[in-house]
């Protein structure tokens, strides 16, 4: 089967955009592993796409798909190896920092010990608030992050939804003006402010629905953002948005992250367009900076269901970019939008 009709395929039974450079990620890292999860880890595309090209593939005879694992047959591997001249991407990564590009063991080692010990605490993450939560390594690279690029130290924070408890890394090691903390999950804000009060912190909790508008207060009043937020279009002006509506002016900074797991790279195309209209710049794209702890709902996903092999992944699959933006001119951002919170889901998700 010629890679176009692939693409022909798989662009018909998903109904998703895609290219022949899309298809050959997925191919290279058939290549390379054999559980699902790492597969979709090392193409780095959207989980429907990937499961759908498996699916094509397995009714063409390339591969076998068994209980313990997902194989090419060995006249498929010379089709793809001698034919087609793809081979198994190779990881030049630094494996002391991740490809991160930075070293958060630097951080003061008693802050350090002090935030592993409150977020080993935290709730649970639970699927109702599509919470999935990265690492406490990855939280605390993102603190760094924004504290040496002049983000943290002296400055107002917004955090719109903290699972990831970037907040308490901030007031414990980064010397803020002030921080605030938007979340919708009950547990969540009452864990925050426990450990505020007890820790006289100068953060400051609410609870809210970011469906819905920010008080008028928010607006034009914080010089940083930070958020994670769920991956449709919606979902994005929502979070990210509002954050932009927040931000003083010119000068102030957002931080997000974003997957090729449940974003392809036609919406990137989207979001970078938006981030332009609202006069953001995009600063800094660090690939898959964040790596995200399994979650116990895995088995109740579209990507649970959309797998050719039923079987909880063992290590760090879904990953996101960690981007920063800056303000050249006033964002107008989400100010009065109200988003339906249906559409915070789309045909890309698939950890709902």
């Amino acid at each position: 089967m010629p890679m176009e009709q692939i693409v022909e395929r798989v662009a018909e039974r998903t109904g998703l955009p895609l290219n022949t450079r899309t298809v050959e990620r997925v191919l290279r890292a058939l290549l390379a592993h054999h559980d699902f999860w790492e597969i979709v880890d090392a193409a780095d595309e959207v989980v429907p796409i990937v499961a759908e090209t498996i699916r094509v593939l397995d009714e063409q005879g390339w591969l076998r798909v068994e209980p313990h694992g997902i194989f090419l047959r060995e006249s498929a591997r010379e089709t793809l190896e001698r034919e087609w001249g793809l081979r198994p991407l190779p990881d030049f990564r630094c494996l002391a920092c991740e490809g991160r590009g930075l070293d958060p063991r630097r951080l003061p080692s008693e802050g350090i010990e002090t935030f592993m010990t409150i977020q080993a605490e935290r709730p649970r993450a639970i699927i109702d608030y599509d919470q999935g939560y990265i690492t406490p390594e990855s939280t605390l690279a993102r603190f760094a992050f924004a504290f040496m690029r002049g983000d943290i130290q002296g400055r107002r924070i917004l955090v719109l939804g903290d699972d990831d408890l970037v907040s308490v890394a901030v007031c414990l090691m980064g010397e803020p003006r002030e921080v605030v903390v938007v979340e919708i999950d009950r547990r969540l804000v009452e864990f925050l402010k426990y450990w505020a009060d007890r820790m006289g912190w100068p953060l400051t909790v609410y609870s809210l629905d970011l469906s819905q508008p920010l008080p008028a207060s928010f607006l034009r009043a914080f010089d940083t953002f930070l958020t994670d937020p769920p991956e449709s279009m919606a979902a994005f002006r929502a979070f990210v948005g509002r954050g932009l509506a927040a931000l003083r002016g010119p000068g102030s900074a957002g931080y997000f992250g974003l997957t090729r797991r449940e974003a392809s790279l036609f919406k990137w195309h989207q979001v970078q367009r938006y981030l332009i209209e609202q006069g953001a710049v995009l600063t800094d794209v660090v690939q898959n900076f964040h790596a995200y702890v399994n979650w116990d709902y895995a088995p109740k996903t579209r990507a649970w269901r959309l797998a050719p092999v039923k079987s909880l992944p063992d290590k760090p699959w879904y990953r996101s970019s960690l981007c920063r933006v800056e303000l050249l001119t006033e964002a107008v951002g989400e100010v009065d939008t109200v988003f339906d919170v249906h559409t915070f889901n789309d045909a890309e998700a698939s950890t709902t």
